[in-house]
């Protein structure tokens, strides 16, 4: 939903700075596509629009699952700067082996570790934006650190997240309940 909690406004101004600062002919080599709606969505247009990227940001109001999930199989990273305490959405990321830049906060900080993702601490806005877009800007300079982010976080969604690891945990809860 695009609503302020979810942090769509440092999605695209974190991307924008991204995109700036690659050379002329690699910018076409980007692209950011956000999945959803809501009230905020005349707002986040208008970002985009004042921050010249119509032609790099591809808005889907909605979409079925099977093509969420095909969309995030062709992805390549998740950017996901929520100011929620949830946010199970970072573990499907990984578990389609998509590395994911997101805030330190409770909830998607505390899922990223440093072979999987890249945790920003909030500071000042402007400053948050300069960090988000300079994690995205290090994995696209670094395509080996990216392609083994890729394995890692694949890897942390099967050794944490998983149904049969969160099940046995549950178990282990459930059993030691007095």
């Amino acid at each position: 939903r695009f609503v302020p909690l979810k942090g769509f406004d440092l999605t695209i101004l974190s991307f924008a700075k991204f995109i700036k600062s690659l050379p002329k002919q690699v910018q076409n080599n980007a692209k950011l596509t956000i999945v959803g709606k809501g009230p905020e969505e005349a707002y986040l247009r208008s970002l985009i629009k004042k921050q010249g990227i119509i032609d790099k940001v591809e808005i889907i109001n909605w979409m079925e699952r099977k093509d969420l999930m095909n969309l995030m199989k062709e992805s390549s990273l998740f950017l996901f700067p929520a100011h929620e305490g949830a946010g199970m959405v970072v573990a499907e990321a990984f578990s389609f082996a998509l590395p994911v830049i997101c805030l330190d906060n409770c909830g998607p900080g505390e899922f990223i570790t440093p072979e999987c993702g890249i945790a920003v601490r909030e500071q000042k806005y402007d400053e948050t934006v300069d960090r988000l877009a300079q994690s995205l800007l290090k994995l696209y300079n670094d395509p080996k650190k990216h392609y083994a982010m890729r394995g890692a976080a694949r890897r942390h969604f099967l050794d944490t997240f998983h149904w049969d690891i969160r099940g046995e945990w549950l178990n282990e809860i459930y059993e030691n309940i007095t």
